[in-house]
């Protein structure tokens, strides 16, 4: 069944990229042609990344739900596995012709993130993908490694760029920009959470913002995988189709995460 799993989210993500690559060559790339799930504007590009995931998984599966960013939760038969994706994350940069979006896609047994069971992310641009299962992960055909680094200050670090939404941080925020040369703000979470699992970052800090369940669990599901270290601020979502922002600060290893909560000043709840 795991091999099943595997093929699927390969083939999936491949799927996705050649039609992505399709429309982001269109000048209606961005067109608003409703709301997501969650409210958030759709544009095309996101709507044909669902659609296209959607297609595979009626092709490979008799019975599934799938929860997604765009069209919500559909449930087909018994309901299981479970398929969490975000179809496109990142339609920003995508709509603005910028490097950075990807597709996130995680298979699960169960209703929560402990029950996840195999996890890709492909970034459209480049191609690169980054997947895995219990135990082993993968970047293209190689094994992915985290980063050794322990020290702040040569650390790549990634932020959740949205500050508004908790601006009362801001002075925790800059101290920690300001303890690396290399603060970044990449605009596509699963993608950075996967780069984190990888080793090409040595942190990623989704706080003051939040992200959903398909923003961040399959890449997260990756980086704890391959050894990484994470934890919630705050609340823990319920399970894979809670609508509740998800906050966490997550490192290659203890040494980095402990640095950076004791920058933030918050308190968090261990995640792996």
């Amino acid at each position: 069944m795991l091999s099943n799993y595997l093929r699927f989210i390969k083939s999936s993500l491949l799927f996705v990229r050649k039609e992505i690559i399709k429309i982001s060559e269109r000048m209606d790339r961005a067109k608003v042609v409703g709301r997501a799930f969650y409210g958030d504007e759709s544009i095309l590009i996101d709507r044909i990344a669902d659609e296209a995931i959607a297609l595979k998984i009626k092709e490979v599966f008799k019975d599934f739900t799938y929860i997604s960013e765009e069209s919500g939760i559909m449930k087909r038969g018994k309901g299981v596995p479970y398929i969490l994706a975000d179809p496109l994350d990142g339609s920003t940069n995508a709509k603005r012709g910028i490097s950075n979006y990807c597709t996130a896609i995680a298979v699960s047994e169960g209703e929560t993130f402990e029950d996840i069971v195999a996890a890709g992310v492909i970034e459209h641009q480049s191609g690169e993908m980054i997947w895995g299962f219990k135990g082993s992960v993968f970047e293209g055909w190689k094994r992915a490694k985290l980063s050794s680094r322990e020290d702040l200050e040569n650390s790549l670090i990634i932020f959740d760029p949205k500050i508004r939404s908790n601006p009362e941080n801001l002075q925790n925020i800059i101290e920690l920009m300001k303890s690396t040369k290399y603060p970044r703000m990449i605009g596509a979470a699963a993608w950075e959470v996967a780069s984190l699992a990888s080793g090409r970052v040595e942190a990623v800090i989704a706080y003051p913002g939040f992200l959903r369940t398909f923003d961040c669990l399959p890449s997260l599901f990756l980086l704890k995988q391959v050894g990484g270290k994470a934890v919630y601020i705050g609340k823990k979502p319920s399970d894979l189709t809670s609508k509740e922002g998800i906050r966490f600060v997550a490192a290659c290893n203890n040494v980095v995460l402990n640095k950076v909560i004791s920058i933030l000043k918050v308190e968090g709840s261990t995640l792996f």
